[in-house]
């Protein structure tokens, strides 16, 4: 039974969706269990099958996001937590004193889980297009382009040097969501964008029309782009390392579980 309390606290400690926000708190979708996650032994206890009916903060110490929710939903989302970053309960808490908080891990999951239901309830409405797995793919920290990815847009991005440094929406036709941008960084933005989806620049653009307006994939770029910087200003102070590769890497549609790209 102690082992079974052990399991509890720990796995309660970290949950981060609050508890005002119905929708977070069904983007905890379950990733493939990591070879190194190990947490203590799990028994049967009646009081967490009343579905709902015990608050989370009457069963465990230690919670922020889940309180007012059912105390059965921590076991599963915990799981998915240590399947999608591939971590054991470790990472976060401290053994045998689950419901601490002294380890950074263990605050930045709270946010992160925050986040999550942020860009669910803004950006996807009833939906759940995002959860952990969507930017971790198994690994602690997100991915990142690497630097030796093909250089696409540069084939289609013609710019004469004396125009580099002039802002974007003066050299090139139709520019919205990158106004400001000097026009020199384009190409590379654009690069950016395509070796992040895996596609060429005709999967947005209509190729040697490229301001035209006729494809959708070029709309949902520009809000993507919008939910970006809104990410970074919101929980990062701007000053956050998040862009488009971090949930794409290379698919055009993110995983919402492993192997499971969202709709």
């Amino acid at each position: 039974m102690k082992s079974f309390w052990l399991a509890i606290l720990l796995l309660l400690s970290s949950v981060l969706i609050p508890a005002s926000r119905q929708t977070s708190t069904q983007n905890a979708q379950p990733g493939p269990q990591s070879s190194t996650a190990s947490s203590p032994p799990v028994q049967n206890n009646p009081q967490l099958g009343l579905q709902g009916l015990v608050p989370a903060e009457d069963v465990f110490k230690d919670i922020e996001i889940f309180k007012g929710k059912g105390a059965e939903r921590v076991l599963p989302a915990m799981e998915a937590i240590s399947g999608s970053l591939g971590v054991p309960c470790q990472y976060c808490h401290t053994q045998f004193e689950w419901e601490k908080s002294d380890k950074q891990p263990k605050q930045t999951t709270r946010k992160m889980f925050r986040m999550i239901g942020f860009i669910n309830e803004k950006y996807f409405p009833g939906q759940n297009k995002v959860s952990c797995w969507t930017c971790h793919h198994g690994h602690p920290e997100q991915g990142h382009p690497s630097a030796n990815a093909p250089q696409l847009a540069q084939n289609f991005i013609h710019l004469d040097p004396a125009d580099a440094d002039k802002p974007a929406e003066q050299v090139f036709h139709n520019i919205q969501s990158l106004k400001g941008v000097p026009a020199g960084r384009l190409p590379l933005v654009m690069n950016f964008f395509s070796n992040s989806l895996g596609v060429d620049c005709s999967h947005c653009h209509v190729p040697n029309q490229w301001e035209k307006e006729d494809k959708e994939a070029k709309q949902t770029a520009r809000k993507m782009l919008s939910m970006v910087h809104d990410i970074i200003h919101t929980f990062y102070g701007n000053q956050g390392q998040i862009g488009c590769f971090g949930c794409h890497e290379g698919a055009i549609k993110p995983e919402l579980v492993a192997s499971q790209p969202g709709k």
